[in-house]
């Protein structure tokens, strides 16, 4: 038993520096993204209230997502792959959650948003090729 997993864990980890990586590029793509509402947000005066509402709520839930991202990451260096599968599909539905917030305050921007959402549903599947 204690073979397989470590073997489990050895070939995941083949694929840590790209998952590394890839969670590196969510977090600088959902980053640039909120620059560019808070910007988008100064531009267009209309409506501060619900616009800072909105920025507040996007930014509040980044930081659950990554403080989310870096147990999932921790779980998986020990090898708890299923708890990692359920943070990541909770991180998925905050960030789809986000996604409509920024769809429904009309933000150009808001569809870069898909690509991390993509990113972690990808890593995720990865993940499930390790439980059986």
């Amino acid at each position: 038993m204690k073979v397989k997993y470590r073997d489990k864990l050895r070939e995941f980890k083949k694929g840590t520096v790209s998952n590394i990586l890839m969670i590196a590029g969510v977090f600088a793509i959902d980053l640039i993204t909120v620059m560019l509402q808070i910007t988008a947000a100064h531009n267009n005066n209309t409506n501060t209230e619900t616009t800072q509402l909105i920025l507040n709520w996007s930014l509040v839930t980044y930081i659950i997502i990554y403080a989310l991202l870096l147990y999932a990451y921790i779980n998986l260096n020990k090898g708890n792959f299923k708890l990692m599968r359920r943070l990541m599909l909770i991180i998925i539905a905050i960030s789809i959650m986000n996604l409509l917030t920024f769809m429904y305050a009309g933000y150009v921007f808001s569809f870069i948003l898909i690509v991390p959402i993509l990113m972690l549903v990808y890593i995720q599947q990865k993940a499930k090729d390790f439980i059986h």
